[in-house]
């Protein structure tokens, strides 16, 4: 019975299931990894402030609570709604929905568990500030709740 889920793997699973969603056109800027949205007229910047793993006493099984926030960006201006169309796309991809979680050091081909997300909040957070260039954008935060559990084998 496999009764580890490692954090890396569940990253990298959310990440990966991301890069198949989302157009190639929408720079998504991963955790740990550093990307130029300067020339960019919208980008998703993705976080995991929690990460906790808890067994169960029981069973030896593992779980992981997380906490994902994607910050979207987007320049203001003539698209005033490109900011609300990449939040509705989060939500739409993520809350209520399961993933399998894989494990990425065997090629990412055996599911090792599965990870259901909650549904999402969303918060405002532009600021009248102007980035480098000028350009003043506008900041939405959409953090999803999530739990992570080992498939049993």
């Amino acid at each position: 019975m496999n009764t580890m889920l490692e954090t890396g793997n569940l990253i990298e699973s959310v990440a990966s299931y991301w890069r198949n969603q989302f157009p190639e056109d929408c720079l998504l800027i991963e955790p740990g990894l550093q990307g130029d949205a300067s020339r960019q007229e919208s980008w998703i910047e993705l976080a995991f402030p929690v990460l906790r793993q808890e067994r169960q006493r029981r069973t030896g099984l593992q779980s992981v609570e997380l906490l994902m926030d994607t910050h979207c960006f987007a320049v203001l201006g003539e698209d005033a709604g490109r900011v609300r169309r990449l939040v509705d796309a989060v939500r739409a991809a993520f809350a209520g929905n399961t993933l399998m979680v894989r494990d990425y050091g065997l090629s990412a081909l055996p599911a090792v568990g599965y990870v259901k997300f909650g549904e999402a909040e969303v918060r405002d957070l532009t600021r009248v500030e102007r980035r480098a260039g000028g350009r003043p954008l506008a900041h939405y935060l959409v953090s999803l709740r999530g739990v992570a559990h080992v498939t049993e084998v």
